[in-house]
């Protein structure tokens, strides 16, 4: 070196040197310097949201999520179809239930069509036993014509089958009493001091407009009538040529206004 100056010897700078002793050429890519404790907290949220990302199964689904212990969507059950906030154990229990009843009614509706038809079955042919009860108006007792074709109906004003089926018997007999059939109208509510003004309020209130007899109880006896409302069709011999037990329908109602025609036109 020129200047009488002491020459200074070359040296590699300190990252080139690091260099040659990693084997690594110089100018290879350096590894990015750590980043800083503050850094670190400011990509520490897009770290968990890109690791929530990451947690696909690899049907496509997610991976459960563990809540807080006590989260009100602890127990929930998530089927489809079943509204939030039900839980799976109570929806089980009420469906067992609700099937339960279903075919508990199903049995009962079955069983008491048997029965009905039973009792109906065991009237047929009885010849109509000789009773008198007391006219609802006071005019005194009335027993049950001979030789005539009649209607025998049991009823009571606290029946709801009776009430809806009485206004369709009223118009039936109308129908037919043109023809000489007879209406044998039996009220069975309890005697008491007021039978006969709530019998009378009831008929006003349905707008019924016939004649209603008082049983005692013997005219439910020995009909063996166990269930209102129940129709009998007697012919002129008396005997019961058609009954029927509960409320009229319009198709029951069709085979009685058939069984009248037969018994009217039937020979003695």
């Amino acid at each position: 070196m020129q200047g009488g100056g002491r020459a200074r010897r070359w040296r590699p700078s300190r990252p080139a040197a690091r260099a040659r002793r990693a084997g690594r050429p110089t100018g290879a890519h350096q590894r990015a310097p750590r980043a800083s404790c503050r850094q670190l907290e400011r990509t520490a949220p897009r770290r968990r949201a890109a690791g929530n990302r990451r947690e696909r199964t690899s049907s496509g689904g997610t991976l459960p999520r563990v809540e807080s212990e006590g989260h009100f969507s602890d127990g929930l059950d998530g089927a489809a179809g079943g509204p939030h906030g039900t839980r799976a154990l109570a929806r089980s229990t009420s469906d067992t239930w609700i099937w339960a009843l279903v075919v508990v009614a199903t049995g009962s509706v079955v069983a008491l069509a048997v029965l009905q038809g039973n009792r109906e079955s065991s009237l047929a042919g009885r010849p109509a036993p000789e009773i008198a009860l007391a006219r609802l108006d006071g005019s005194g007792k009335a027993s049950i014509p001979r030789g005539k074709v009649t209607l025998v109906d049991f009823w009571a004003t606290w029946c709801a089958p009776c009430r809806v089926s009485m206004p369709r018997l009223q118009q039936l007999w109308q129908d037919y009493r043109q023809r000489g059939v007879e209406l044998y109208s039996i009220d069975t509510d309890d005697p008491g001091p007021d039978r006969v003004v709530q019998v009378s309020e009831f008929l006003a209130q349905n707008r019924l407009s016939i004649p209603v007899l008082l049983d005692d109880g013997s005219a439910a006896h020995a009909f063996s009538v166990a269930a209102l409302p129940t129709l009998l069709l007697l012919d002129k011999d008396g005997r019961v040529v058609f009954s029927h037990i509960g409320m009229l329908s319009a198709g029951r109602e069709r085979d009685l206004r058939s069984a009248l025609d037969r018994a009217i036109t039937q020979k003695r």
